[in-house]
């Protein structure tokens, strides 16, 4: 289902790839921000806030929901995908959000291996949007249970046994899982900066593809492929 309003339907595929792209700016910008993923209103929604424990309560946050929109930056309580789209500076809604939760930054921060896995993915998604089969990036923690080692299709991965968590711990580092239409997933990518693809391919290490010229395609090379060619 798309976002509505006036008319306009907006189809999931491009307000997620929307979505990726502004959190994984804000966390580009400012490596202190991190992503998180949850399961409401019948989608998958992206939460932007500081790196801070999980449990402290009460984190400051921007909420991107791929049909309702962004949270709590206007009078009402959603601005609309409509909006953020008519807006001809791309950079804009980074900057508005920024400026209500007073995160507006100093200088850019050195690229870390978790923003670079959060453009990748923004990037990928961008990619592939126009694709026939929907490419999804989900969150382990908030999608896949605490228990990843009961997938065995995991084993398709070389690896990636080495960055899981001990069985119902929380999953640190993060990872996410490019999946494409079915329920097996095409790439893994661990916010440590590695990269674990099937059937026998070695793992990329991101960060030192990524040093070598400071270039994204350089990584996006590597990584599309798979994403492409997946059943």
């Amino acid at each position: 289902m798309g976002n509505i309003e006036g008319g306009q339907h907006l189809a999931e595929r491009w307000t997620i790839a929307q979505s990726w792209w502004i959190a994984s700016e804000l966390c580009r910008r400012d490596s202190t921000f991190r992503i998180d993923q949850d399961y409401a209103d019948g989608s998958r929604r992206l939460r932007v806030s500081r790196d801070l424990p999980r449990d402290s309560g009460g984190i400051p946050h921007v909420t991107l929901h791929p049909v309702r929109g962004l949270e709590g930056l206007g009078p009402a309580q959603w601005t609309s995908w409509p909006m953020v789209l008519s807006e001809d500076n791309a950079h804009a809604w980074v900057n508005r959000i920024e400026s209500k939760f007073g995160w507006a930054p100093g200088p850019t921060s050195a690229t870390t291996t978790r923003s670079l896995t959060y453009r990748l993915i923004a990037q990928i998604l961008a990619s592939t949007v126009n694709q026939s089969h929907q490419i999804r990036a989900i969150s382990w923690n908030s999608m896949l249970g605490s228990t990843p080692h009961d997938s065995s299709w995991l084993s398709n991965f070389e690896g990636v046994q080495s960055v899981l968590a001990p069985s119902g711990r929380l999953q640190d580092p993060p990872l996410w899982v490019l999946f494409r239409e079915g329920n097996q997933g095409v790439i893994v990518l661990s916010e440590s900066g590695l990269a674990f693809r099937r059937d026998g391919h070695k793992q990329i290490d991101l960060m030192a593809r990524y040093t070598k010229r400071h270039f994204l395609d350089d990584v996006l090379r590597d990584l599309l492929p798979p994403v492409l060619k997946a059943g």
